[in-house]
């Protein structure tokens, strides 16, 4: 008796699920022709008794809409990525920087799914404003390089990615401290290296270190040449010389060299503190370093930034010693520099450069 009030159960199923196939078959649905095809076409295949190929119609059919709704996400994905690309360029001309790193981070958010990606698109972004902003000298794209960090650093989901993101935090306060007056970005600068530092701990990590004590030597150094004492200059020189402690020229060509240059900064900038001549005599040192590696062939822009530097030492030198000879050096370490940058590939520091130049010939 129970396996025939089941068997009448499961006929009474049927029968109601053939009713409900017909009769949507027969009704309009509000999902469009592709369903309302498909629905007809199960139906008469249903009433045949050909319910696999019924089956097999509805698994065709979700293939096809799942198509075309991944085709309808990627058009509205690209209408939404160029609403927020249009609205960046906006920002830029109206100058609004924090809103310009919404809509990058909210576009990077439609074009990459996982947040690891998102991350490193984000990070590569904001270098590209960086290097623009310090090549050209545009504020607003530094600007928005700081409003992207900010917005990186809650993102960040492990000790690495937390010193990525506030390296390039410190990166572009330092370098928008420099441009800008006062020392409150570069303070912040500082704040943001010691940061990335705190992530980056010697034997953790000797390379990760040792460029993170560069970083914050080179904060020091600007902040340093802003305030009224000379010990942040002199925490700088400490940075930097940390720094050497790890790359050397044998392992580390490169980074060595432009810590060298750093190094003959800072000491040029501590020089100009103290008031006394025996700090340009250690950047020299450091400069002489650094064009060890820095040779005009291999290193042309690095060779000409670093003959600008000394240019600077030796004209102050010459203020020091009165002597006609390091006067005579220094204008030729500038003249060397500006035959490497021009006003079209750094107008920047080309404009700087043309400045040193002029106070060594008068």
């Amino acid at each position: 008796m129970e396996d025939f009030d089941q068997a009448f159960a499961e006929l009474e199923r049927a029968v109601a699920l053939n009713v409900e196939v017909q009769a949507d078959a027969t009704r309009r649905s509000n999902a469009g022709d592709l369903v309302d095809e498909a629905l007809a076409k199960m139906a008469a295949l249903s009433a045949q008794g050909k319910h696999d190929e019924a089956a097999q119609t509805a698994d065709h059919a979700f293939e096809r809409w799942q198509q075309g709704e991944s085709e309808r996400r990627d058009a509205a994905k690209e209408q939404g990525i160029a609403f927020l690309n249009a609205g960046v360029k906006q920002d830029i001309l109206r100058r609004d920087a924090v809103s310009a790193a919404k809509r990058i981070c909210a576009k990077i958010s439609l074009q990459f799914e996982t947040e690891v990606i998102q991350f490193d698109e984000l990070l590569n972004t904001l270098e590209s404003f960086y290097e623009r902003g310090t090549r050209d000298g545009t504020t607003i794209d530094l600007q928005i390089s700081m409003e992207i960090a900010k917005l990186l650093i809650p993102l960040a989901f492990n000790s690495v990615q937390s010193s990525f993101a506030y390296k390039a935090l410190g990166r572009s306060l330092n370098s928008l401290g420099g441009r800008l007056s006062g020392t409150e970005l570069l303070k912040e600068s500082v704040k943001a290296f010691e940061k990335a530092l705190s992530f980056r701990l010697r034997h953790n990590g000797e390379i990760e270190w040792a460029d993170a004590q560069n970083d914050l030597g080179n904060a020091y150094s600007s902040l340093g040449e802003r305030d009224n004492g000379h010990e942040n200059l002199t925490k700088a020189t400490v940075a930097f010389t940390n720094c050497l402690e790890v790359f050397k020229p044998d392992s580390h060509r490169k980074i060595w060299a432009i810590v060298q240059d750093n190094l003959c900064v800072a000491y040029y900038r501590l020089s100009l503190k103290l008031g006394r001549p025996e700090p340009l005599w250690e950047s020299i040192k450091a400069h002489q370093s650094a064009l060890t590696v820095f040779q005009k062939v291999e290193f042309p822009q690095q060779w000409a930034m670093s003959k600008n530097h000394v240019g600077v030492v030796y004209r102050n030198l010459g203020m020091h010693t009165k002597h006609s000879s390091h006067f005579e050096i220094a204008i030729a370490a500038l003249r060397d520099a500006l035959s490497e940058i021009t006003r079209q590939n750094n107008s920047f520091v080309w404009s700087n450069i043309h400045n040193n130049l002029a106070s060594s010939l008068s």
